[in-house]
């Protein structure tokens, strides 16, 4: 039982630290991608891309809180 409750505890050390090596990882491109889509925003005038310029941010902004609820 102890060895099983051992392994089981390396197990979750392992994935918590796969969570976090992988999420960090994602951040750095993330945020890029979302400052692109801002500075894009603050300068481009045309209604459909900025729509599109739109939607990009809008799932940038959700992968990063899938990110975060992952550390959680």
């Amino acid at each position: 039982l102890r060895t099983s409750e051992a392994a089981l505890k390396d197990s979750v050390d392992e994935m918590n630290t796969f969570i976090y090596k992988i999420s960090h990882d994602i951040k750095g491109p993330l945020s890029t991608i979302t400052g692109i889509v801002n500075v894009a925003l603050m300068e481009i005038a045309d209604g459909e891309a900025r729509h599109y310029l739109e939607l990009i941010g809008g799932r940038a902004d959700r992968l990063q809180r899938t990110l975060l609820d992952l550390l959680q």
